[in-house]
């Protein structure tokens, strides 16, 4: 197979969203320029040809070892990242309610703008009364704008708010992009199925979860799923060490269970789900008769889980 045939099959699934991301990276990244424009070109030529096979993520780690050629480790590892994508939901990399930095209605500006230099955000969100009633974003440009051309700190902050964009937990992160791109804005409200607000999430945070999968050339690369048991038999002697990315599909697998509910597709989104809430080493958490522990995380994601048979 060569690097056309492989490519086309990434692309007639992934093609338009990989063209996206990967423009949106090139503003962000130079180490990766080449990589960039070179598969870019690629995506566009190749995204009408052939159907994606179901084996794809597995020719994905297969195929540059039998090559050897065309794309490095790192290259590989962000295809296999963007690959993910239509599964990975937003409540997996979200900005959880309890972390969120927001400011009411009635803020004076100033104090507003003392909020964004303190935590670093240049966009918050501001409600009236409560977090659940959103009455939009304040942009930092727009404050800096409002400011100038008043001359004076009198101003009416509900003037300068852009709607906000809400969207579901469940939306995936190729979704997720598309409303970025089509409502040109770089921060979502994300509400939970009964309209409350449950969280953030800015384009900021899809790029970390792309770029943040691409380990430094200098890191250990960990297997996927590591037996700790002595035994052979998994299922029976469960005690594996367990990348937070597998599917739930590999854990009803691994662990002889089967997995109810909606809103996820891997290990990670199913703890999350448990849990309520974002994650911290040492939770633990239990489901059809096996445990799950947090053993490592990176910022908002899960990376390495324990499950052990109850």
């Amino acid at each position: 197979m060569n690097i056309a045939s492989f490519t086309s099959k990434v692309i007639v699934k992934k093609g338009s969203f990989i063209i996206r991301l990967l423009k949106w990276i090139s503003f962000i990244s130079t180490p990766i320029d080449i990589f960039v424009n070179n598969s870019i070109r690629l995506l566009k030529i190749l995204s009408k040809s052939q159907k994606l096979d179901d084996t794809l993520s597995s020719e994905i780690d297969s195929y540059f070892e039998l090559e050897g050629e065309a794309l490095d480790e790192r290259e590989v590892k962000m295809i296999q990242a963007v690959v993910r994508q239509d599964k990975t939901v937003v409540r997996e990399i979200m900005v959880p309610r309890v972390d969120v930095t927001a400011a009411d209605i009635n803020t004076p500006i100033l104090e507003l703008a003392d909020i964004m230099i303190e935590s670093g955000h240049s966009k918050i969100p501001v409600f009236t009364d409560e977090l659940d009633q959103i009455s939009g974003v304040a942009y930092s440009m727009d404050l800096i704008r409002a400011l100038k051309a008043e001359e004076s700190t009198d101003v009416n902050l509900d003037s300068l708010l852009r709607a906000p964009l809400l969207i579901p937990e469940s939306k995936t992160l190729e979704g997720l992009l598309r409303e970025f791109q089509v409502k040109r804005v770089q921060l979502a409200i994300v509400v939970d199925e009964y309209g409350g607000v449950s969280g953030v999430v800015t384009i900021e945070d899809l790029l970390e979860e792309i770029v943040g999968e691409i380990e430094d050339e200098f890191d250990i690369d960990e297997p996927e799923i590591v037996n700790l048991s002595d035994y052979t038999n998994k299922q029976e002697h469960l005690d594996l060490l367990i990348d937070a990315r597998i599917s739930i599909d590999q854990l009803e697998e691994l662990a002889g269970i089967v997995v109810e509910g909606e809103g996820f597709d891997t290990l990670g989104g199913l703890v999350l789900h448990l849990l309520g809430r974002m994650p911290n080493k040492g939770d633990i958490v239990e489901y059809s008769g096996i445990t799950i522990q947090v053993i490592s995380t990176s910022g908002r994601r899960l990376k390495r889980l324990r499950i052990n048979r109850v």
